[in-house]
């Protein structure tokens, strides 16, 4: 491998240098396309897997609308990741070129507030989910509520719309992965002098350039610590961990402590006519248990990353397509 030769392909470089380079110069990455098709498709949310979806879609001569429940397009690419990983110009510059398709896109149209499930599935011939996982996991620790004690989807999103958060001096990320990366790395950013990571995991899961990126911020990481219980009534005002070993046992303080273990399903009960098994719904072939709604994404794979999103969003277009080649 490249590695053992000199140093490992930076593939984020070079993906960021394509799309710098398209942006600049203009570039049509995408064919024009004209409706050639009756049937209409609907897609709910407008992250990676959606936009993915939409725009084969459209390209196959689909009328395709989108459905999303905020005030801008991107879904996780504009709320999840912090603008210093990925710029919103980009995540705009992708959003139009998939409008650009003739593809329809309708802000701050929450499916299940605005229009139900069953109304999509009366008005267009097949539905995509691409709505993600907007529900911050969190463990109880049998402590009960304090302030001060957050997910990582009540933060970072937050922060991106925003612009603004009143983080504190002290601040613990639980967890590990990328996002707790994306925890830090942002709590820093608005302020935090002392920001530690604690991860219940001998290995870090997290990138190793994620990693890095952090550790040259100041963030300090600690590996294997596997209990926690919060110090603080109300409010939490400190961590204490205990290493897998049992022996070892630290005292962190904190006014904020970011839970990053995961997402999950926001809203369990729209989905309640599909089968869901735990954190994500049940698909064969991208198709759920009703056979005119599809899933991929964070929806139907549990939470992975933004190229995995993308890729299984172009799946399930093929398999819509093949879905409605079939009903003619």
């Amino acid at each position: 491998m490249r590695q053992h030769i000199d140093e490992p392909i930076a593939i984020r470089r070079l993906q960021q240098f394509a799309v710098d380079y398209e942006m600049q110069n203009n570039l049509q990455v995408l064919d024009k396309t004209v409706v050639t098709k009756e049937q209409k498709v609907a897609c709910v949310g407008s992250g990676p897997a959606s936009l993915a979806c939409a725009a084969k879609l459209a390209q196959a001569g689909y009328q395709v609308e989108i459905f999303e429940a905020s005030s801008r397009a991107g879904g996780m690419l504009s709320f999840g990741i912090p603008a210093e990983r990925l710029a919103q110009e980009i995540v705009d510059f992708d959003v139009k070129t998939v409008a650009d398709l003739g593809v329809k896109i309708h802000l701050n149209t929450k499916v299940g507030r605005d229009i139900s499930l069953a109304e999509l599935e009366q008005n267009y011939a097949a539905v995509f989910i691409g709505a993600g996982l907007w529900g911050g996991r969190k463990i109880d620790l049998g402590q009960g509520a304090m302030s001060g004690v957050v997910s990582a989807m009540d933060f970072l999103p937050v922060v991106r719309a925003n612009g603004t958060y009143n983080v504190p001096e002290d601040v613990v990320v639980i967890g590990a992965g990328d996002t707790g990366m994306d925890c830090a790395s942002t709590a820093k950013q608005y302020g935090a002098k002392n920001v530690t990571i604690l991860c219940n995991e001998e290995n870090i899961p997290a990138y190793h350039e994620e990693l890095e990126a952090v550790q040259q911020l100041g963030v300090t990481v600690l590996t294997n610590f596997t209990q926690y219980k919060f110090i603080g009534a109300d409010s939490v005002n400190g961590v204490i961990a205990t290493h897998a070993n049992n022996f070892t046992e630290i005292k962190l303080k904190a006014d904020l402590v970011i839970w990053a273990i995961g997402q999950q399903i926001e809203s369990p009960e729209l989905y309640a006519n599909l089968k869901v098994n735990g954190n994500k719904l049940v698909v064969s072939g991208y198709q759920t248990s009703n056979q005119k709604f599809f899933a991929a994404g964070d929806a139907a794979n549990g939470g992975s990353t933004v190229v995995q999103a993308v890729h299984e969003g172009k799946e399930a277009a093929k398999a819509i397509i093949e879905f409605l080649v079939d009903g003619e």
